[in-house]
């Protein structure tokens, strides 16, 4: 590939990204809307990450056991 194709390229994923619906956001505030996303995910266990985080863990399905360390992951750098 040369380069005046892969310069094509990223000019269009960096047009992507500068229209993102989330783009105009700083970190603050993408942080605070993770938070709130992942509250009302965990809507059923009372608002509590936590205590969704464990509950995913106690189940057999090993992709909820990766579910739970990318959450759990994602809390940790919040």
């Amino acid at each position: 590939m040369t380069s005046r194709v892969i310069d094509m390229r990223l000019r269009k994923l960096e047009q992507k990204a500068s229209q993102s619906a989330l783009s105009h956001l700083t970190d603050a505030q993408l942080d605070a809307q993770l938070v709130d996303c992942l509250t009302v995910i965990a809507e059923p266990y009372g608002g509590d990450v936590r205590a969704m985080i464990e509950d995913m863990r106690a189940g057999h399905d090993p992709a909820d056991h990766d579910l739970a360390g990318q959450v759990e992951h994602l809390m940790s750098n919040l």
